[in-house]
């Protein structure tokens, strides 16, 4: 063996090239990491604003339902007999 070889799992000398590709290839993994933490937490801000949206569409349609069926019921109410 030689004396500049270095072991498996050692870490590097001081060798500035070794070094910056280490550093290199660490900060592309955290940067995938990163972006894959940001698109699963943009997944799941729109499903929330989804949802939301759709909890008031419910609301809107139960209140239009109810406020129909109320004026209903008062059109077809008969006249109240006029009292002596």
């Amino acid at each position: 063996m030689n004396g500049t070889d270095q072991k498996i799992g050692q870490a590097p000398a001081n060798n500035p090239d070794e070094l910056t590709k280490l550093l290199e290839i660490e900060l592309i993994q955290k940067r995938a990491e990163w972006q894959r933490a940001t698109a699963r937490n943009k997944n799941l801000k729109t499903f929330s604003i989804l949802f939301l949206f759709l909890i008031v569409l419910g609301g809107l349609a139960a209140f239009y339902f109810t406020f129909m069926k109320v004026s209903e019921g008062k059109q077809n109410r008969p006249p109240a007999a006029a009292q002596p």
